[in-house]
């Protein structure tokens, strides 16, 4: 791998605060879009933990996940990942939870963590025109955050 790929896999991963067993596997760029394509991967055999109770289980199926990252330049970027259920004994069937975004979220940690700093500097229209989403979209991250204080 070349020094320059070298450094920018080490920013993504940086980014999505990826550990082990994750890995990015794959980058794609689609330049008529203006998009790229982050794929995660992990160790096979890795075991994963259930969300509810932190046990360790083997995985028992995988669901194509896809979230929004903070733009590249001016590509959007994209992370996804076949994204590891384990089936606890206590608990049934759960889909775990990721480093880089929370849980039924659609936006990487990193993502929501911009559009809050935005969303304390600009109107909330104002923020869904620089990062390219619906306000409503954006209503529901800064209205997310804004719970957890209350």
């Amino acid at each position: 791998m070349s020094e320059k790929l070298e450094l920018l896999n080490d920013i993504i991963i940086s980014s999505l605060n990826l550990k082990e067993p994750y890995y990015m596997s794959d980058l794609k760029i689609d330049e008529d879009k203006k998009e790229i394509y982050i794929e995660i991967g992990y160790q096979e055999g890795a075991k994963f933990s259930c969300p509810n109770c932190k046990c360790e289980s083997s995985m028992y199926d995988k669901l194509n996940k896809k979230w929004r990252h903070t733009d590249f330049i001016k590509y959007k970027v994209f992370v996804e990942c076949k994204t590891p259920r384990v089936n606890c004994s206590e608990h049934g069937v759960k889909l775990i939870e990721v480093d880089w975004a929370k849980q039924r979220h659609r936006f990487t940690k990193t993502m929501e963590q911009f559009i809050i700093d935005l969303s304390k500097e600009m109107p909330l229209v104002h923020v869904g025109k620089v990062v390219e989403e619906h306000d409503t979209r954006i209503r529901r991250i800064v209205g997310s955050r804004n719970e957890k204080i209350n």
